[in-house]
């Protein structure tokens, strides 16, 4: 996203800025706004999830270490946010558990910003185009006789401008939705080995 900073601003521009436009006609913001509500809960459930999913992550060597305290269970066993084999040895409840603890725990705060911002601008880029899809709908649909053909050039004028956002969004979009298949295969594999080296233990 950083890299490609300069085509979503591109992108703002030639949406955000008109889309605000169109929300000024009262003719046209009632058709505009129609489904809003769908992507606004898609976005809200996105970020629930990953909030969840990571503070499940986080959270959950502290309530075991918790458990294991409020049930005497000695010697307590200290795990970490994601289950791996270093190659050094890490005291229990020592410094350096806590720097793992810690940088383990930074990157989830990151993943939640991350994630539930780059979808939700996602799509908000696509609703907005769903929006000047609707206006050109509107205007032909409502068209006068006499302005007929001056609606039809600024309906492909638009069109025009839609093709150029599509465009940027594949630019921008493409190579994150790649680099994320890529990258989810990797990561199952190395959970799935992880998971193959650590010691289970009874409580």
């Amino acid at each position: 996203m950083i890299i490609n900073r300069q085509r979503v601003y591109d992108l703002h521009q030639m949406l955000d800025i008109h889309f605000d436009k169109l929300l000024q006609d009262l003719n046209l913001s009632k058709n505009l706004l129609n489904g809003v509500t769908i992507f606004r809960r898609l976005a809200w459930t996105l970020t629930f999830f990953i909030c969840l999913t990571c503070g499940i992550y986080v959270l959950t060597p502290l309530i075991f270490t918790m458990y294991q305290h409020l049930h005497h269970i000695h010697p307590i066993k200290y795990i970490l946010v994601y289950p791996g084999i270093y190659p050094w040895d890490i005291q229990p409840n020592g410094f350096l558990y806590k720097l793992h603890y810690l940088c383990e725990s930074i990157p989830n705060i990151a993943l939640i910003c991350v994630t539930a911002g780059v979808d939700s601008l996602f799509t908000l880029h696509i609703f907005q185009m769903i929006g000047r899809l609707r206006e050109m709908s509107f205007r032909i649909i409502h068209t006068n006789p006499e302005n007929y053909l001056l609606t039809v050039r600024e309906c492909v004028e638009e069109h025009e401008i839609l093709i150029k956002c599509c465009d940027l969004l594949q630019k921008v979009y493409g190579p994150m939705i790649l680099w994320i298949m890529v990258t989810n295969a990797v990561i199952l594999c190395s959970i799935t080995f992880q998971f193959t080296q650590v010691h289970y233990f009874k409580l």
